[in-house]
């Protein structure tokens, strides 16, 4: 990830724990990881954030499950949220 779209993915996650899902333009996260398509370690990054965000500043024992819904938007949803629905894990995609 470049390092100085560092904040955006923070706030991204932010809202995501704030709301319970949060979304954001493909070709934004392309550009912070200054990639044309997101690598295994792309996601893998989301996820450590996720749960150094969760764990680490929140409290929480074991973050919430991640899903990822969308083509032109990444839409990141809580799945203790969304229990009816069918997603993706965020981690299935490292």
């Amino acid at each position: 990830m470049l390092r100085r779209y560092e904040d955006s993915l923070d706030l991204l996650l932010d809202r995501l724990f704030l709301d319970g899902a949060a979304s954001v333009r493909w070709d934004d996260v392309y550009v912070w990881f200054g990639a044309e398509r997101l690598s295994k370690g792309a996601y893998r990054e989301m996820l450590k954030r996720w749960e150094d965000l969760c764990v680490g500043h929140h409290g929480y024992k074991v973050a919430p499950e991640v899903s990822v819904l969308g083509s032109k938007y990444l839409m990141l949803l809580r799945r203790d949220l969304f229990v009816d629905e069918v997603l993706t894990p965020l981690r299935d995609l490292t």
